[in-house]
């Protein structure tokens, strides 16, 4: 199987989405025979620092196509360029190996992907890793076209990793793969030190993350628990209104900016810590749920999204409706006891069944499944 992938971001921006791409993808040569093709921008950090180098990995079976003029990912017409960009190099690259399917993640590869299956005459399976301006913003102009992408368009197959996205009238038949997990070895790291209570926060800065409630509950939760601490785990667009609301809140000293990290940097820093919490207005499926009780800590969450689906209040973590600062108070008052490191453990065994082996195993099924339909 020859599998052309597209997704308009790649290092250096990082999420749930390009990791389950990266997971999968390499599951996909090793395990099955695969290759693997993944299309995707050129991109410039904040730091001006330019990513436009392919790469050719596990002797060629893995490849990464990087088109167009470097630019910041946010940049509208960059991101509305690489779509032809992209249909020209897939079409030139078809010529000289057939791919057998187009498999698109994310929001605007799916157009692309459409157009390429008809050109090419190819299936593509589409995959929908959340749903953010269709949950909080649908009539704005980025959730009407979110609508479109993922439940007006018709793919071969569409797959969601969300049971949550089901809740959309679709013209699709969706199937649901919620993403996996590798277990780190924490047994390396040392645990945190008793004198302070740290919470951690993993993901990116954007105003679906509610980061500015989790900042102002750390406020008044920080007045009662001086050995309290906050860690901020990432990047993106909210970082200077984030840091200036600390600035403001006299917390400098409390909160900090850790940056991206990824590895063995950030198990140690989920080793490091009390507690997780995850704010966020809209998820799909958090990735850094599952790595937060790979960690074996308790995790206080939002009601959104598939969250509520693994996280049951009291058994292995605690829940709160999203924007409710004083409800988030009451829940790091209840984590900062020391009994709930049981919910830590509980959310450990919750993620038994959830590897990426078995993620990639449902994929490849799908993949096939939509090729033999198509060719008959």
């Amino acid at each position: 199987m020859n599998v052309c992938l597209l997704i308009d971001a790649w290092e250096p921006i990082w999420g749930g989405g390009q990791t389950h791409v990266w997971e999968i993808s390499q599951r996909l040569v090793t395990k099955f025979g695969c290759t693997v093709t993944i299309y995707t921008r050129a991109l410039k950090s904040k730091n001006g620092i330019i990513y436009n180098k392919n790469q050719s990995l596990l002797n060629g079976r893995l490849t990464v196509i990087r088109s167009g003029t470097p630019a910041d990912f946010f940049q509208p017409w960059s991101r509305i360029a690489w779509i032809f960009q992209i249909i020209q190099k897939v079409i030139s690259d078809q010529r000289k190996k057939p791919f057998s399917i187009i498999y698109a993640h994310a929001y605007s590869a799916g157009i692309p992907a459409k157009i390429l299956s008809l050109l090419i005459r190819v299936p593509v399976v589409f995959t929908v890793h959340g749903s953010n301006n269709l949950d909080l913003r649908p009539w704005s102009a980025l959730g009407i076209s979110e609508r479109i992408l993922l439940t007006r368009i018709k793919y071969n197959s569409e797959i969601s990793v969300s049971h949550h996205f089901l809740n959309y009238p679709n013209v699709n038949c969706v199937y649901v793969i919620p993403n996996g997990i590798t277990k780190p070895d924490f047994r390396m790291f040392k645990k945190p030190h008793p004198s302070k209570f740290t919470l951690l926060w993993v993901g990116r800065f954007d105003t679906v993350k509610g980061l500015d409630i989790l900042i102002q509950a750390f406020s008044i939760f920080s007045n009662k628990n001086r050995s309290a601490r906050l860690l901020l785990v990432g990047e993106g667009p909210e970082r200077k209104r984030l840091e200036a609301l600390v600035k403001n809140l006299s917390l400098q000293k409390l909160v900090q900016f850790l940056g991206e990290k990824s590895g063995r940097d950030l198990a140690k820093i989920y080793n490091s810590a009390n507690v997780f919490v995850l704010s966020s207005y809209s998820e799909g499926h958090p990735i850094t749920l599952f790595e937060a009780w790979a960690a074996r800590l308790p995790v206080i969450a939002t009601r959104v999204g598939d969250i509520p689906v693994y996280l049951k209040h009291g058994v292995n973590g605690l829940l709160v409706q999203p924007g409710d600062i004083a409800g988030l108070v009451q829940m790091l008052e209840k984590a900062a006891d020391s009994r709930t490191y049981q919910l830590g453990r509980a959310g450990f065994k919750t993620i038994s069944p959830y590897t990426w082996d078995a993620s990639a195993q449902k994929v490849y099924t799908v993949l096939n499944k939509t090729i033999r339909k198509f060719s008959t």
